[in-house]
């Protein structure tokens, strides 16, 4: 086995265990530091198809928790848009790094607050104002198409919008679930997705299966507090490994 893939291997454990947990951040973490091996018009297609796996593992077992309303009424109208936008774009230009970067530092400055406002527990957190969800779930819908990265946005608004973390994570998986299959069928269609990078994905299948109960056993182990806690730290590691 080539020492490309041992290391994507690694990647794909930690980064799947770190999504099966929180319910974001496995793509953020694979693709930044996946990037160092593969260029991102070969990666994407290797993780997606991992992504929907792990994800229709997770909602297979905690469907029952995602809060319907929300979706379709304030999360769907809005990312929808911003997917097929980005998608467009994915499509019909060069991607360079600097929006990127540019997202990477937002990120940063988004879990620095929420780092503060972990330290005054008293202060109660609020939803966000129609106008300003309604730009951060676009937003995330159009980092999604382009890098495969909208996580972080979409956590944004869920963790101001969800106070339990079981609704919080199938919520949010159950969005991924949708971002995903459309990224796949664009891969599909553009061929993107090739005898080459199912091989890959084969190759890599363990590792992401792993990582899921890996995260399955941490997940039911951990309390409220903690949970908020670690969203915070991967939203820091998402923004840094963005910036690179």
């Amino acid at each position: 086995m080539e020492i490309e893939i041992i290391l994507l291997a690694l990647i794909v454990y930690f980064a799947f265990t770190v999504s099966t947990v929180v319910g974001f951040g496995g793509n953020v973490i694979a693709v930044s530091l996946g990037l160092h091996l593969y260029p991102l018009e070969l990666l994407l297609p290797i993780l997606v198809p991992l992504n929907i796996l792990n994800i229709s593992l997770i909602l297979s077992r905690h469907y029952s928790n995602i809060d319907i309303g929300v979706l379709k009424r304030s999360i769907l109208p809005f990312v929808l848009p911003g997917l097929f936008l980005g998608i467009l774009i994915f499509n019909s230009f060069v991607i360079n790094n600097f929006f990127k970067s540019f997202f990477g530092l937002f990120v940063l400055g988004y879990a620095a607050t929420e780092l503060i406002k972990l330290r005054q527990s008293e202060i109660l957190e609020r939803p966000m104002s129609f106008s300003v969800s309604g730009v951060c779930l676009f937003a995330s819908g159009f980092i999604q198409g382009i890098y495969a990265c909208g996580g972080p946005l979409l956590v944004a608004f869920a963790k101001r919008k969800f106070s339990d973390k079981n609704v919080f994570r199938s919520t949010v998986m159950s969005v991924f679930i949708l971002y995903v299959t459309i990224l796949l069928l664009n891969y599909s269609f553009t061929g993107k997705l090739n005898s080459t990078s199912l091989i890959i994905t084969f190759t890599l299948l363990p590792f992401q299966v792993f990582g899921f109960l890996t995260g399955e056993r941490i997940f039911f182990r951990i309390k409220q507090e903690i949970f908020k806690i670690i969203i915070v730290i991967v939203l820091l590691a998402s923004g840094f490994s963005l910036l690179f």
